[in-house]
């Protein structure tokens, strides 16, 4: 796992990382809070680290509140990188720490000063402009997702590229 240098109150999820014994490296990412690379050595077919970065990203928002500021006050930053990821097929997803998201966000219950309903809408209508899902999660369970997510995207990337032959009728668990 690629885990962004400038990622904050992550503590939680590096821990779930050193607790499962999952491979991470902290190091400036171009988007994103966390993607995934496979270290050189890892597979025979690989002579240098293959990163992917470029293939998909998760971002992490603290909560709602962290979500609607970036909304308010850099809403044209935000769009921006939104369209630089989809122009390039960058696989995107924001995960908001808060397993209640689409109800608190439904009924308001958030400090921002914003009407629940706008803020739904905006958020809707991004997740359809720009291919891309926010998604809310228990603190407890962030890093079981994110390194479940980038197993999942890597495993279905080599799959489609070639690089993993199945059998026929054979099952990935």
């Amino acid at each position: 796992i690629c885990v962004d240098s400038r990622e904050q109150s992550n503590q939680h999820i590096i821990d779930f990382f050193d607790k499962k014994k999952i491979p991470y490296v902290i190091e400036k990412l171009p988007f994103g809070d966390y993607s995934c690379k496979i270290p050189v050595g890892t597979l025979d077919m690989f002579t240098t680290d293959v990163y992917f970065t470029n293939d998909f990203v998760i971002e992490r928002k603290a909560n709602i509140d962290e979500l609607a500021n970036n909304l308010r006050e850099d809403a044209a930053r935000l769009k921006k990188e939104l369209a630089h990821l989809n122009m390039y097929q960058i696989r995107y997803l924001v995960y908001v720490e808060d397993k209640d998201f689409e109800e608190n966000l439904r009924t308001g219950n958030f400090r921002s000063a914003y009407d629940p309903y706008t803020l739904m809408r905006r958020l809707y209508c991004l997740e359809g402009e720009y291919n891309t899902a926010f998604i809310g999660l228990s603190k407890e369970v962030m890093g079981s997702k994110i390194a479940n997510k980038m197993q999942t995207w890597v495993h279905a990337l080599l799959k489609h590229k070639g690089f993993i032959l199945e059998k026929e009728g054979e099952n990935i668990d």
